[in-house]
């Protein structure tokens, strides 16, 4: 990329309003659901769970309720249940994962989900950031630094799955910069307990720096909110010129990397905007990639419920307060999200086939949150992997809570354990997909089932290894059961997909090669 086109974009993104409005492509729209098996055919509809009476959760739901005189929507609840401060599930949860906790996810089934994100990473630098030599293959140069983002972390053990990894192929994790984005202290403190603890092992032995920054947050000026501070957590290592840091959200981060990235530039030209950079400088400030990990994040995000009623028109499925007890029905009341989230007469236009009763969902976080994603890999030339469950189109209705490693579909028990229940929605991949495609300077491609991804990057390989280093045959059983849980069609390996964004300079990162994709998935399952 040319110096000027490329400092011009620089500034440009910098000058940019970045959480300004965009119009989100919805995509199709589904009125039945395709079931699927979330977390393998271990979970199933139960009878409901240890009913908790009022937790403090739904006694501040009802207050809400009661203040307001008005109806909530389905996306303020699930808002409320995820992340209330005081007693939001992710909030104050201690144990979420695997054993003891709720449910299972693919880095909690096997150390070969986290370790093959790994090797993904490495390919990506390898094959599409580093020039290869036509003759003997071998990489030459380095880039300045791979900046290493995901969203919603979790526990921290698909991040450490990854470090160990990384540390394998670069023996130091020399230019690594670590980014997670968290808006949960409570889980913070669970990622930092672990990955600190990763990086004086695994022969890594990194000495860390910590530092903590008071980082001011960039928004519209006109945001009332421009002076507001955000507090992010580094720990560094100049030498190796690596480091760990959390940041509150994606935009906090993407702001974070804008600053810095205009910083190299200042330093070089001394703040003359008129000097010219050198083709090595230029090279420099373009090799600094971001590339981003979104694993079960957008299952999370909130969704609106729609109707299609008697009266021959759409109403939000709204949660109402009914004595004490907390019921999800259409509302007359919620005709300001069918003209702003819904908007009907764009999303059916040309249908003839809607019903009486017909539902769906619509996510407008998941369009935001695609944005700014894509907003992320096109200043950085970078990419990002979207892995979760779900399917190419929209759902009628898919919310859920999940408790003790079982799935609740009625909104009644959910309801009545909001604050100590997960709440999970599928994905429609259409929808980003569309986003993302009205990007003329991105890539994209799938979703590809998780199964095929792994087999191409090279899990089969990697079972035989582990099973040929265990000790019994309860080992190499376990380790074989889970390959076929993360792997195999009727289990997590086609319900579960990846998404893959990219920037078009940098091309496709295999195993997502276009067409040949395509002929794949096609063979798949």
């Amino acid at each position: 990329m040319a110096q000027k086109q490329y400092l011009g974009k620089l500034y440009s993104f910098a000058r940019a309003h970045f959480s300004s409005s965009k119009k989100g492509i919805l995509g199709p729209s589904a009125t039945t659901k395709k079931d699927g098996l979330l977390f393998g055919k271990q979970q199933q509809q139960q009878q409901p769970p240890t009913i908790i009476q009022s937790t403090p959760l739904k006694q501040v739901i009802q207050h809400e309720l009661q203040t307001t005189g008005l109806p909530m929507s389905l996306a303020r609840f699930m808002e409320l249940g995820l992340m209330h401060p005081e007693h939001g599930y992710y909030s104050t949860k201690d144990k979420i994962f695997n054993k003891g906790g709720d449910f299972t996810t693919s880095p909690e089934i096997s150390q070969m989900f986290g370790e093959m994100l790994g090797i993904w990473i490495m390919t990506a630098i390898r094959n599409n950031y580093m020039k290869v030599d036509d003759t003997s293959g071998e990489a030459s140069g380095e880039v300045s630094s791979v900046n290493l983002v995901e969203i919603g972390p979790g526990s921290g053990l698909m991040m450490s799955d990854i470090i160990r990894t990384l540390a394998q192929f670069t023996g130091n994790l020399k230019n690594f910069q670590l980014n997670l984005i968290e808006a949960s202290p409570n889980l913070i403190s669970k990622q930092q307990e672990r990955l600190l603890a990763d990086l004086k092992g695994y022969n890594i032995n990194m000495f860390l720096t910590y530092d903590m920054d008071l980082h001011k947050r960039q928004s519209n000026p006109a945001d009332k909110e421009q002076s507001s501070q955000i507090k992010i957590e580094r720990f560094y290592n100049t030498e190796q010129n690596f480091s760990i840091a959390w940041f509150p959200t994606l935009k906090d981060y993407y702001n974070y990397y804008l600053e810095t990235q205009i910083k190299k530039v200042q330093s070089i030209t001394g703040g003359d905007k008129s000097k010219k950079l050198s083709k090595h400088q230029v090279a420099q400030l373009t090799s600094n990639p971001v590339l981003i990990l979104a694993h079960e994040l957008y299952d999370a995000l909130p969704v609106h419920q729609f109707e299609y009623t008697t009266e021959r028109q759409w109403q939000e499925r709204m949660v109402h307060s009914e004595g004490n007890t907390l019921v999800l029905k259409a509302s007359e009341k919620g005709k300001e999200n069918v003209d702003k989230v819904l908007k009907p007469e764009k999303l059916f236009a040309g249908q003839s086939e809607i019903k009486v009763g017909d539902t769906i969902e619509i996510c407008p976080s998941a369009v935001s949150l695609t944005q700014e994603i894509m907003s992320l890999i096109e200043v950085s030339r970078g990419a990002a992997l979207i892995v979760d469950y779900g399917e190419d189109h929209a759902f009628s209705n898919s919310f859920r809570g999940i408790k003790e490693h079982k799935v609740y579909k009625e909104f009644s028990q959910i309801a009545e354990n909001v604050g100590n229940i997960d709440l999970t929605t599928y994905v429609n991949f259409n929808q980003i997909k569309k986003i993302a495609e009205s990007n003329a300077n991105l890539l994209v491609n799938g979703p590809m089932p998780q199964g095929l991804f792994l087999e191409c990057m090279g899990i089969t390989m990697r079972l035989e290894i582990l099973q040929k280093a265990a000790k019994t045959q309860a080992q190499r059983k376990l380790l074989e059961d889970s390959y076929i849980r993360l792997c195999h069609p009727e289990q997590m390996g086609e319900i579960y997909k990846m998404l893959f964004l990219g920037h078009k300079e940098v091309g496709d990162i295999f195993p997502f090669l276009g067409e040949e994709t395509e002929k794949k998935q096609n063979t798949f399952g």
